[in-house]
């Protein structure tokens, strides 16, 4: 990477006039310190992150600036200090406003000895650091949301739903009723320090507020692009992509089956397997290599990416019922390339994608093949979905919706 001067890099933050002195006089910041900021997101590498942002060159890996990224910038412009962990090997830079820390986090499956040696890590860095406020993310152990966020100021950044949406199709009994009681005791335990949440979309920011009875700042940030995306038009579902984790859990193997099947009837059909690695990856690519419908696409690149949606005419996400991955920026590019998206209930669509989109209940186990056939078999059911997809890019590059300009928003409201 080269040095690169200072207009090569776009900025995706949007501040209030005055707020980095707002911020100052709310934290309680003396005059010769800065006020301290810690995202934590330890899914994240951020120092490979910020060594492109560093650098002002795009992230090649990235359809869009990564939240980390954003946090960066965001702490640039309050002339703050930041901090943020992750839990890779990538070398961080040693002379940026934020210093990214590594650390070991256990699998989720660990021992609770385990995960608390962790925490205690944690608590012992955040001590050294004494942040103003801290941003929490999913990533971070379940354990200890409630405990770090009772001892700062905290933010909660919600990826996913906490409960599939009922869109005409989720089926509903006493037994589902009873699992959306218990998830929010749950939620309500987890978060009851928390001073501001900031979603995925309006539907997560709903949900919280229903199941929290909160009144807390609440919002959702819009994912940013750099570029627009070209549009064509789309008459036939016939070039299917997947874009969620490659796990069992999110269905990838039922997935497979059903194209085999359409095969049958529709032989120019394919289907792109783009998803993030998961547990199931090394099975399905062992499945898949000796079926012509179907490809593996691991880790594709910006450009791959955007070439793979300029071909495509359905975008699947297919999430597992206990899955934490939440992210719609797939739904939100799939948009801007005027491809409608097939998607499980437990997607957190936001208002503005709902009318591009054909949901299917993730508590079916047959609703996957249903809607799918629906698409393939029925070129005018496609077509009219396809009309509804939102090309009008207006809300992706509006700066001020971006995650950075949302936390700059949610600390200014927050209570201290």
């Amino acid at each position: 990477m080269s040095k690169q001067n200072e207009q090569s890099r776009q900025s995706y933050v949007v501040l209030p006039e005055g707020a980095a002195d707002d911020l100052r006089r709310k934290f309680g910041v003396g005059p010769d310190e800065k006020l301290r900021l810690v995202y934590m997101s330890i899914a994240d590498d951020a120092a490979r992150v910020q060594r492109f942002w560093a650098y002002r060159e795009p992230d090649p890996q990235s359809i869009k600036p990564a939240h980390a990224a954003l946090f960066f910038e965001l702490v640039e412009m309050l002339g703050a200090q930041g901090l943020m962990f992750s839990g890779f090997d990538t070398e961080p830079l040693t002379d940026q406003s934020v210093q990214v820390e590594r650390i070991t986090r256990p699998p989720n499956s660990a021992p609770k000895p385990k995960l608390e040696e962790m925490i205690s890590d944690i608590e012992l860095r955040l001590e050294r650091f004494a942040p103003h406020a801290i941003i929490i993310s999913p990533s971070v152990p379940e354990i200890a949301i409630a405990r770090l966020s009772r001892q700062y100021p905290a933010l909660y950044y919600q990826s996913g739903l906490f409960w599939p949406m009922h869109w005409g199709t989720e089926r509903r009994g006493v037994k589902i009723m009873l699992r959306k009681a218990l998830r929010v005791l749950r939620l309500r335990r987890k978060l009851r320090y928390i001073r501001g949440v900031i979603s995925t979309s309006e539907n997560v920011a709903r949900q919280f507020s229903v199941a929290c009875a909160s009144t807390i700042p609440n919002g959702f940030d819009i994912p940013q692009f750099a570029d627009p995306y070209p549009v064509a038009p789309r008459l036939k579902a016939r070039n299917l992509v997947f874009l969620s984790p490659v796990t069992e859990d999110n269905r990838v193997f039922d997935l497979v089956n059903i194209v085999q099947e359409m095969a049958v009837e529709i032989p120019e059909i394919q289907l792109v397997m783009a998803g993030m690695k998961g547990d199931a990856y090394e099975r399905l690519e062992a499945l898949v290599a000796s079926i012509p419908e179907i490809t593996l696409e691991p880790k594709p690149s910006h450009q791959r990416f955007r070439s793979l949606l300029s071909e495509a005419d359905l975008c699947i996400t297919s999430l597992g019922e206990r899955s934490r991955f939440g992210s719609i920026d797939f739904q939100f590019a799939a948009a801007l390339s005027g491809v409608p998206s097939l998607v499980s209930s437990n997607t957190p669509l936001s208002d503005y994608l709902r009318p591009g989109c054909q949901s299917y209940s993730v508590s079916d186990p047959d609703a996957l093949r249903q809607a799918i056939r629906s698409l393939v078999l029925d070129d005018e059911a496609y077509q009219r979905l396809a009309a509804q997809v939102p090309t009008d890019s207006g809300v992706n590059f509006d700066r001020t919706k971006s995650f950075g300009s949302e936390i700059g928003r949610l600390l200014l409201e927050m209570v201290v």
